[in-house]
């Protein structure tokens, strides 16, 4: 079996976390989840990483990654979100 493997020694339970994201090629569910002001506060940067290369190009994952303009984004999706309920 010539499968990806992983080293105890050298890497942490974030980047064992990140290497089940990518072999299972997991998404997550939502655009909240993929805003940027969100996803630093909750997710370490290796599992964002590894769930970005999964996913498809949204407007929160490409938006959310212009220095400034994300928070702005943020801020006016949930805004938007709040005025759906």
């Amino acid at each position: 079996m010539g499968g990806p493997t992983y080293n105890a020694l050298t890497h942490n339970c974030q980047h064992f976390g990140a290497e089940i994201i990518k072999i299972l090629k997991a998404e997550r569910i939502g655009e909240f989840f993929k805003l940027r002001t969100r996803e630093k506060l909750i997710l370490p940067n290796c599992i964002i990483n590894a769930f970005w290369e999964n996913e498809e190009l949204s407007m929160a994952n490409t938006l959310g990654r212009i220095p400034i303009f994300c928070f702005f984004y943020d801020v006016g999706y949930l805004i938007g979100e709040s005025f759906k309920k």
